[in-house]
C-alpha cells in the first residue's frame, strides 16, 4: 500500500527526451503530487506545461547548474546510449556511467532524498557484454554515492516508439512476440510507459533508506499499482 505522501513535490528528470524519459515527463506533469517538474539536458522537451521548467546543461561534461538540485524530492535518471550511437567505449562510459554517478553525487551534496535510475536486465560486472558490465558499474557507483534512497530499475527490451531506429531492440521485440509465453518473466519485453509508472510509484512510496533493485517482471507489477492508484 502507498504510504501518506507529501504533495507539492519537486521532480528533476534527466533523459526526458528518451523513450522512458518522455513517458516519465508526461506522467509527472499530470500527477497532482508534483508541483514542479524540472527537465535538465541539452535540448528542451517537446512539450509545454505550467509545471515544467527546462534547465539547460551539458550532461557529458557534467556541467550541472547547482540550482537545479535545490529543493528536489526525487531525481529520475533515464539517460543511456547505444554502441551504434557511441562506438568509442570511453565516450560510452562517460554517458552510461559518468552521468548517473555524477548526478548521484550531486544528490548526496544537496540532500536530494531519492535517486531513481534506469539500468538493464542482466547488468553484471562479470557479464561478457560490455553494455551490461557498464550498467553494473553504474549501479555500484550510484549505490555507494551516499544518497539516502536509491531505486534501480532493470527493464528488459523496451517497447514503444523511439525517435531513432535501434536494430537490437527491433529484433528483441520480434523475438518477444514469438517466445513470450515460454520465456522467463524477467526477460519479457516491457513497455517504456510501464517503467515510467513504476519509477513514480516507488518515488511516492517513500521507502526507508537503502537500495532497491527492480527486475523487469517486478517493474510490470509496480506499474499496475500506478494504474490502480490513479483510478
Amino acid at each position: 500500500m502507498r504510504k501518506q505522501i507529501r504533495d507539492k513535490r519537486i521532480a528533476l528528470v534527466i533523459g526526458g527526451s528518451g523513450l522512458v524519459g518522455s513517458h516519465l515527463l508526461d506522467l509527472l506533469l499530470e500527477n497532482n503530487a508534483y508541483a514542479e517538474v524540472r527537465a535538465m539536458g541539452r535540448t528542451m522537451p517537446d512539450m509545454k506545461h505550467d509545471k515544467l521548467k527546462f534547465i539547460p546543461a551539458e550532461l557529458i561534461s557534467q556541467k550541472f547548474p547547482r540550482s537545479a538540485f535545490v529543493g528536489v524530492d526525487d531525481l529520475f535518471c533515464t539517460v543511456g546510449t547505444t554502441q551504434k550511437k557511441t562506438p568509442d567505449k570511453k565516450e560510452y562510459e562517460k554517458i552510461d556511467v559518468g552521468i548517473p554517478s555524477a548526478l548521484a553525487q550531486m544528490c548526496h551534496i544537496f540532500k536530494v532524498p531519492q535517486f531513481l535510475v534506469v539500468s538493464s536486465v542482466g547488468a553484471s560486472t562479470s557479464s561478457r557484454f560490455f553494455y551490461l558490465r557498464t550498467k553494473a558499474e553504474m549501479e555500484e557507483r550510484v549505490i555507494t554515492s551516499g544518497v539516502r534512497v536509491v531505486e534501480i530499475f532493470r527493464p528488459s527490451t523496451l517497447l514503444g516508439k523511439r525517435k531513432e531506429f535501434r536494430l537490437g531492440e527491433s529484433i528483441g521485440k520480434a523475438l518477444d512476440m514469438i517466445t513470450r509465453y515460454f520465456m522467463p518473466k524477467q526477460y519479457r519485453a516491457i513497455h517504456a510507459g510501464d517503467v515510467a509508472k513504476a519509477m513514480i510509484v516507488r518515488a511516492l512510496d517513500e521507502p526507508l533508506p537503502g537500495n532497491n533493485v527492480w527486475e523487469s517482471y517486478q517493474i510490470s507489477d509496480l506499474a499496475q499499482l500506478y494504474d490502480i492508484n490513479e483510478e
